[in-house]
């Protein structure tokens, strides 16, 4: 934002007169500014007042991309333009927006048509049910992981919202048949119900209704529904079946044969997936973009042979990628790729040629998991700028140093998330990875044993770092003081998992934060330092955990419940514990703190 107000005050003031360019363009710079730097330019002069409060710079901001954003201020900042929004993006917006918030915006933005409110754990029913009252025009909505949600008050939006189009919800799994109980007709083109407490014929009542539905994600699928899936919905171009484990070869087979106008297939965990399967997809289905095989046991070196001949792919996912792919193979596959958006690789066993993967310049998510990458992985001639990838994952990649790190992020600047989990990476290179991709605000550095404690000592210039996993490291890169001083220098933290080296943790008593809603703490291998009393140090340190996993400890059913009564807002806890629990106790602590979505325990 410093950059962009320095380079807005030499492109006015020193090369053209500030009334040279009109409102709407000004607009067209201002929607990439924070609302800090918003509020700074409304006191400039009139004409950047009325700029900065435009419909056109609201209409197209996003809270997930300013970490500073809370609800008041949002509904501060729009004011009066509230009426006139109509797309809302507060994906993952770190925990500022509540039911009542939602109440608020839905009886202010009466032409609102697009909500996402993802990974927003404190929305509920209670607000959810003002869009349908207040919200006829309304057509999107995003719900992933938005536990408290249930179907009563998806049920009233897609009976009460008749250009209801899209709908998420992956993740709230207290949403069952009852979504669907009151649905006279619908017109739902894009829905996803995995993850979801959607039962098998509840999903069967969706299609009786599914003559438009265009993308599907689901887990709920039999072999049988494929039948219903082609006669009910002939317009579908887009099927993802998660762990669908009810479906035989021949009836995939038969779908894919009968359906050639797919554009995406995902199939995760399904263990039906082949050579045969893969050869269908690629055959029979010339218009192909997406192909996800993820987790498919069968896999072999052939499928990226056969995908070669999509040449409309946007994003491809195999795990594992067995085999050995030879370099006419891999560099056929990657060209003429100018569409190529996501690559998801894992478990290559051979050392990875990364040149050729430099010829997708649209990327965006890069995934090699596991994939061999060492020195002679990528030529030192690239001049390839992956100006669009904004996600980038090298994780367990062992050979992987601060040298090759810094070559691969040069060519991200753009860069917002990076896995670098078991990479033998020192720390220098991430101090500069920061000055390179300042965009980042996901990091994880787990079992990256050889990272030096001066990375710690300087991790404040991550400013915008919302999400940081660094277990397993050696107990000489990270202690009390650089626990302490990461948590005081990182204000927009929300996601933290560490490994609890030391059993006294002091930096507990050292401040209380309430930033932090999800935590992850891990003992050293073959220790259970996290006791009982530890836990509540935990408990008392962060209150505002909606989620909390507690690995390799030694807490009792005791220490469980009285962490649970401290936690007002736990929605998911998961422990093992080298204590034997009473499977009925641990039912009864559930149904007595009905918040808890879930535990996962020893049983």
């Amino acid at each position: 934002a410093e950059y962009m107000g320095h380079l807005l005050s030499v492109y006015f003031f020193s090369l053209m007169p500030l009334t040279s360019l009109s409102i709407e363009e000004l607009c067209c710079i201002l929607v990439y500014f924070n609302k800090i730097t918003l509020s700074n330019l409304a006191l400039v002069c009139r004409f950047w007042y009325q700029a900065s409060k435009h419909q056109l710079v609201w209409n197209r901001y996003r809270a997930s991309d300013d970490p500073t954003i809370t609800f008041i201020d949002i509904v501060d900042l729009l004011g009066d333009h509230l009426k006139h929004i109509q797309r809302l993006d507060l994906f993952r917006s770190h925990g500022c927006i509540t039911s009542q918030g939602i109440r608020t915006l839905a009886k202010a933005c009466n032409m609102l048509k697009f909500l996402d409110v993802g990974h927003s754990c404190e929305v509920s029913d209670d607000g959810l049910l003002a869009l349908a009252e207040f919200c006829p025009q309304f057509e999107s909505l995003f719900l992933r992981r938005c536990t408290f949600v249930t179907g009563y008050s998806i049920g009233k939006i897609m009976s009460s919202c008749p250009l209801m189009n899209v709908l998420h919800i992956s993740g709230c799994r207290r949403v069952g048949d009852d979504a669907f109980d009151i649905i006279k007709s619908t017109k739902l083109g894009n829905i996803d119900i995995s993850d979801t407490s959607i039962t098998h014929s509840g999903f069967i009542q969706l299609l009786k209704h599914g003559k438009s539905l265009k993308r599907l994600w689901c887990s709920q699928i039999k072999s049988e529904d494929l039948e219903t899936l082609h006669d009910n919905c002939p317009d579908l171009t887009e099927v993802h079946l998660s762990n669908a484990a009810n479906i035989t070869e021949t009836s995939l087979l038969k779908y894919i044969q009968r359906n050639t106008a797919l554009t995406a297939i995902g199939l995760h965990q399904c263990s039906i997936a082949n050579d045969e399967v893969v050869n269908n997809i690629t055959s029979c289905c010339p218009n192909m973009e997406y192909v996800s095989l993820y987790d498919c046991v069968h896999s072999s070196e052939y499928w990226l042979r056969m995908l070669s001949n999509c040449s409309k792919l946007k994003s491809i996912v195999i795990s594992p990628l067995s085999g050995v792919i030879d370099p006419p193979i891999w560099d056929n596959f990657m060209m003429d790729r100018p569409n190529l958006i996501r690559i998801f690789f894992s478990s290559y066993s051979k050392p990875m040629n990364l040149t050729p993967i430099t010829q997708a310049s649209k990327l965006r998510s890069l995934s090699l998991f596991s994939c061999n990458i060492n020195e002679t992985s990528m030529s030192s001639s690239i001049s390839t700028n992956w100006k669009y990838l904004t996600h980038l994952s090298l994780a367990y990649n062992n050979l992987l140093n601060d040298e090759m790190l810094l070559q691969l992020v040069t060519l991200c600047p753009n860069l917002e998330s990076l896995d670098l989990d078991h990479c033998s990476i020192l720390g220098r290179s991430l101090l500069l990875t920061r000055r390179l991709c300042p965009s980042i605000t996901e990091l994880s550095v787990s079992g990256c044993y050889e990272l030096e404690r001066l990375f710690f000592r300087d991790i404040g210039l991550f400013k915008r770092l919302c999400s940081l996993r660094c277990s397993y490291l050696n107990s000489a890169s990270i202690g009390d003081r650089e626990l302490s001083s990461l948590l005081s220098d990182l204000p927009c933290l929300q996601r933290l998992s560490f490994t609890c080296s030391d059993p006294k943790m002091e930096f507990l008593t050292k401040g209380v934060y309430t930033t932090i809603t999800r935590l992850e703490v891990t003992s050293p291998l073959l220790e259970r330092v996290i006791d009982d009393e530890l836990l509540l140090k935990l408990v008392h340190t962060f209150p505002s955990l909606l989620s909390l996993s507690v690995h390799s400890t030694s807490i009792t059913i005791e220490g469980l419940s009285r962490a649970l009564d401290n936690l007002r807002h736990l929605q998911l806890i998961e422990f093992t514990s080298s204590e034997s629990f009473d499977k009925t106790l641990v039912e009864q602590l559930v149904v007595h703190h009905k918040r808890i979505i879930e535990v996962r325990g020893p049983h």
